[in-house]
């Protein structure tokens, strides 16, 4: 996984890493990313994978995720995600969607 091309495809999305689950995200991005091969994993095994990494329970890891995202989809940057990622967005994505696309998005540029 690699974090810092992570960071840097949120800033430019917009997601403010002011938040305190901001790594938590980076992480659920990246794992996805990272096993490309592999189907996409339930959230609440990704959740979990990232709780233990992080010593916190694994709904401490979910809340904090979707408040981030929660927030993002009300600034007017979220408008900026179809343009960057090239994923249409008519209505805010799940928690689920996001991480999806953003991580495949990110499996992609790694591979060319």
């Amino acid at each position: 996984m690699n974090i810092k091309e992570i960071n840097k495809l949120l800033n430019r999305l917009g997601v403010s890493p002011a938040y305190k689950g901001y790594l938590f995200l980076v992480y659920a991005i990246g794992i996805p990313a990272q096993n490309k091969e592999e189907p996409f994993p339930q959230l609440s095994d990704l959740y979990a994978l990232i709780g233990r990494q992080f010593h916190i329970s694994e709904s401490v890891v979910e809340h904090d995720i979707r408040t981030i995202l929660r927030n993002y989809w009300k600034q007017p940057q979220a408008q900026h995600f179809t343009e960057i990622i090239g994923y249409p967005v008519k209505d805010r994505l799940t928690t689920k969607e996001f991480i999806s696309v953003v991580s495949e998005y990110i499996a992609y540029q790694q591979t060319g």
